[in-house]
């Protein structure tokens, strides 16, 4: 008996701490950017970015076709459908002196099956000359399960670099599943990353978090150096204790520049401050690969108020590295009753088994 007894705490406690536990509720009417949804995947026309998963945070060059007025585009698809109403996109402007885009979706992704949301929007250019970086705007709510950026015309430089994308709309009283970015304004999660290396110590940098920040913070990210006397550590502080089982990071994703994160760790700290930072994972070598965004699993399910990425090298020898955003998976630590409940519900499994 006490043997089952244990079987059946043990399941109840598995089940509790399992990343289907961890999924956030999203239950009032604030909107939080299904890009970073965990499982979102992006794609471009030109296929330079896309030859695997790629995450909508990122550099992700989208190339124009050599004729002038050709066309191109960058596409997410999330994991579910969900309802979609703005939009906005960081691009690098400096690129083109005219610019003509639309907005569309679509429930499948097929050819034939996209429907415009916007009206072919044109870009023209400022005092500098060039068209600006930033493309937003909203439409009527719709469901979506693809959202495409598509560039109708341009004149200039045959290339758009997509650095950030914001897409939004009013889900209410969902649950995200398989779960989304703890590092979100929609959560509360209203600290700032701090920055330490061989260069700096506690800078804050809201690059790296997945709010808009600006064309040029929200398009290059953040450079970091990791030197001989330490990693380079980046620290993002939650609003509160969750359950942390996952975390993701995008870098450059410009196949021909090794200024990449190489050897990555995980610690994570139950306290709001202090030096109480626990491993959970070991030492992750991360590909020198086109694609930007890599997510790691942690060893369990870990209660955390703040999750610190130590880059402990880089591809790029000289220990210069660039970070896009950083992502942290995972949801409300289960109350006492749910546990309890759970447990009960291990014991009457059994007896309905006996």
């Amino acid at each position: 008996m006490k043997k089952h007894l244990l079987t059946a705490l043990g399941m109840a406690l598995a089940i509790a701490a399992s990343p289907a536990m961890a999924d956030v509720p999203y239950v009032d009417d604030l909107q939080f950017n299904l890009c970073s949804i965990r499982g979102a995947v992006a794609a471009t026309s030109s296929g330079r970015d896309a030859s695997g998963s790629l995450h909508p945070a990122g550099f992700l060059d989208t190339r124009f076709t050599p004729e002038a007025g050709g066309t191109a585009w960058w596409r997410v698809a999330f994991p579910d459908t969900y309802n979609v109403s703005s939009y906005t996109f960081v691009t690098y402007g400096n690129l083109y002196t005219s610019m003509t885009y639309q907005v569309e979706t679509s429930l499948t992704g097929e050819d034939g099956s996209w429907v415009p949301r916007t009206g072919p929007i044109t870009l023209t250019p400022g005092s500098d000359g060039f068209v600006t970086g930033l493309i937003s705007g909203s439409f009527a709510a719709v469901e979506a399960k693809f959202v495409r950026l598509n560039f109708l015309s341009y004149a200039g430089y045959g290339e758009a670099i997509v650095g950030f994308a914001q897409i939004t709309g009013l889900n209410n009283n969902i649950a995200v599943n398989p779960g989304i970015s703890l590092v979100q304004p929609w959560a509360g999660v209203a600290g700032t990353p701090l920055l330490t290396d061989r260069d700096r110590t506690d800078a804050e940098v809201p690059a790296l978090t997945d709010a808009f920040v600006g064309r040029e913070l929200a398009l290059f990210g953040t450079s970091y150096y990791v030197g001989q006397d330490g990693p380079a550590q980046m620290t993002v502080p939650l609003n509160d204790l969750y359950a942390i089982h996952a975390v993701g990071i995008t870098t450059m994703g410009n196949p021909s520049d090794d200024r990449k994160a190489k050897d990555v760790r995980i610690y994570i700290s139950p306290d709001a401050e202090g030096d109480n930072w626990i491993p959970v994972t070991g030492i992750i070598t991360l590909p020198n690969s086109p694609i930007p965004y890599h997510e790691i699993e942690l060893n369990g399910v870990h209660d955390a108020q703040r999750v610190r990425f130590d880059i402990l090298n880089t591809h790029n020898a000289d220990g210069w590295g660039y970070m896009g955003q950083l992502y942290v998976y995972g949801g409300p630590i289960p109350e006492p009753a749910t546990m309890s409940l759970l447990v009960l519900g291990g014991l009457a499994m059994l007896r309905r088994r006996k």
